[in-house]
């Protein structure tokens, strides 16, 4: 179990006053490794004007093998703002994005297969799909290349389409080493 609390005072007006959320959630792992679920919920309590803010999620997440080689799954349903605004509060306030609706659905999946490369790392191709209740849609795929110790490169492209048909394209390079 989880639980989160945040609160926010920053003196302003409205939309950017004072806030409190509240957030839980259960995670399960089967005896099995690899396997494990959660689901949590959030709730803004109280903010200064007329804001409501609420979100719940669930995920069902397949890892591969400890050393990282296998099938990969991650399925997250949502509905509402389903991550935390512990945080965002902080940064955006609450508002909306343009045409976001507080009760909407998404949906998110991600798969990939890891394979052994050379003994002294794994190389996962990946490919996702986002889908929200408004008709927003995005597509993703890439390829994750882990080492050790303690180096990773993920490259990726992204496609994403509004419902009014507007499509934005993304190409990410993320590298991290450790030493």
């Amino acid at each position: 179990p989880t639980a989160a609390l945040g609160a926010r005072g920053d003196g302003g007006d409205g939309e950017a006053g004072a806030g409190l959320e509240v957030g839980g959630g259960l995670a399960w792992s089967a005896g099995m490794p690899g396997l494990d679920a959660e689901a949590a919920g959030r709730m803004l309590l109280a903010h200064r004007g007329d804001v409501r803010e609420w979100g719940a999620s669930a995920a069902l997440r397949l890892a591969p093998r400890d050393d990282g080689r296998g099938l990969s799954l991650d399925l997250r349903p949502s509905l509402g703002r389903a991550e935390s605004g512990v945080a965002r509060l902080w940064d955006d306030g609450v508002d909306l994005a343009p045409g976001e609706s507080l009760g909407a659905a998404r949906l998110d999946v991600e798969t990939g297969y890891g394979l052994a490369l050379r003994r002294r790392g794994v190389w996962t191709p990946y490919a996702g799909l986002a889908a929200a209740q408004a008709g927003d849609r995005a597509w993703s795929a890439g390829v994750r290349l882990r080492t050790e110790p303690g180096f990773s490169l993920d490259i990726g492209v992204r496609r994403a389409e509004n419902a009014t048909g507007q499509t934005n394209h993304n190409v990410a390079i993320d590298f991290h080493m450790k030493w």
